[in-house]
């Protein structure tokens, strides 16, 4: 089974979800749509090409729509890292273009 790894910006990213996602809809849509996020992450871990790939970005490279939101990863070997969490609304295409530039900096 595969391993699943947040990045740093994806766990701020949920941080920062949670945060207005209590802020505008209360506690407890804020726990149920976080449930969500962890449904969706165990999921991945059994099938971690469910989501749609991106050849717009480097091999491997993922996302899954998960409510209102994607989660952008990657697969490597047995480890799924899921690189940010991105609200519908954003420019996704111009996002996805940064990650591109990013992962060719650190030679992956």
């Amino acid at each position: 089974m595969a391993k699943l790894r947040l990045s740093e910006k994806a766990k701020a990213d949920l941080a920062e979800i949670a945060k207005h996602t209590k802020s505008e809809f209360g506690k407890a849509q804020a726990k149920k749509y976080q449930q969500g996020f962890k449904s969706a992450f165990e999921r991945l871990v059994r099938f971690p090409k469910s989501g749609v790939e991106r050849k717009d970005l480097k091999a491997n490279y993922r996302s899954l729509k998960i409510g209102m939101h994607f989660a952008i990863y990657r697969i490597s070997g047995d480890e799924i890292e899921v690189t940010s969490i991105l609200h519908q609304s954003r420019e996704l295409e111009r996002h996805l273009q940064r990650e591109k530039k990013r992962s060719r900096g650190r030679g992956l």
